[in-house]
């Protein structure tokens, strides 16, 4: 299962199992660093595949890369 969002997934990227729109999310983030994400919800949000697209800061914080 992916580490992020929990879909099925069998391969490994970037050394964790993660699904193809996790990692690209990963990837067209990595260099975020400078830009602050802001959650509306005190960073309480639950990450999986019905929602994983809704905040950004949630996502982020779950960085298991």
């Amino acid at each position: 299962q992916c580490r992020i969002c929990g879909v099925p997934a069998k391969y490994s990227y970037f050394g964790v199992i993660s699904c193809n729109p996790c990692k690209m999310f990963f990837k067209r983030n990595a260099n975020a660093g400078q830009v602050a994400f802001v959650c509306n919800f005190d960073g309480q949000c639950e990450i999986n595949i019905n929602n994983r697209h809704i905040c950004t800061a949630c996502r982020l914080a779950l960085k298991v890369f």
